[in-house]
């Protein structure tokens, strides 16, 4: 599985910052790719990172869609929300009802 940095956001309360990195995730072509009425759909997905001092969490859904655009469209929503990985699933509940 490949992974690109999509974008990321930065969380400040009292004396403490951290950061929140978002990527997108995508399948490669040796890997799970779906063959329907003979076209290839690849599957992507998303990841969002928040580091602290000397901490690190993370969340991610690797089989979300197979439509890029649809994905960036989340990032998009999730990063503009400062959404962290705790809330990950929550949110994405949300989009794919």
């Amino acid at each position: 599985m490949m992974k690109k940095l999509y974008g990321t956001s930065m969380l400040k309360y009292e004396d403490t910052e951290e950061i929140l990195e978002y990527y997108i995730l995508n399948h490669g072509l040796n890997e799970k790719i779906f063959d329907v009425e003979n076209s290839k759909l690849e599957m992507y997905g998303i990841e969002v990172v928040k580091k602290g001092k000397d901490f690190e969490e993370k969340s991610f859904v690797s089989d979300l869609t197979v439509d890029k655009k649809y994905a960036e469209n989340i990032l998009d929503a999730i990063m503009k929300n400062v959404v962290t990985p705790v809330h990950l699933y929550d949110v994405l509940e949300n989009f794919v009802q």
